[in-house]
């Protein structure tokens, strides 16, 4: 907030900022991942979800630069699913799915349904902000 005045404050709001929409149904993986995603500079937690149940209505009409995404929150087949309608939907938003177990069919599957990449989850801030890319 810029206050050109004591009377009047005026509000910009940065255009460049990148949306990220955040999906995790762990509240301890969720409260990491939204606290390093706060520190990152460029970069707005647009919203937090513990489902997929509305994310298209969230990606639909909105600027979004990353979707991060936990493969558990739905069964795997609906999760590529899930990505490919977001696809056609936005297709350059950058999409990161997280799991506890990643393995090379996986990231397959993954890249078949069109996600960027898989961040096999730790908790370590530089692993996961090299995961995003901050793409």
């Amino acid at each position: 907030m810029i206050k050109p005045s004591r009377e009047k404050a005026v509000i910009f709001t940065d255009e460049r900022m990148k949306k990220v929409v955040l999906i995790e149904s762990w509240s301890v993986m969720l409260k990491f991942m939204e606290d390093v995603l706060k520190k990152v500079v460029g970069y707005e937690l647009y919203i937090v979800l513990r489902d997929t149940k509305s994310l298209e209505k969230y990606i639909k009409g909105n600027d979004i630069a990353l979707l991060i995404m936990d493969i558990t929150t739905s069964d795997e087949n609906e999760v590529f699913e899930m990505i490919k309608r977001i696809r056609n939907i936005s297709p350059d938003v950058r999409i990161i799915l997280t799991t506890m177990t990643a393995s090379a069919i996986l990231e397959d599957k993954a890249k078949a349904a069109g996600a960027n990449g898989i961040w096999q989850k730790e908790i370590s801030e530089t692993s996961f902000i090299k995961a995003c890319a901050l793409l």
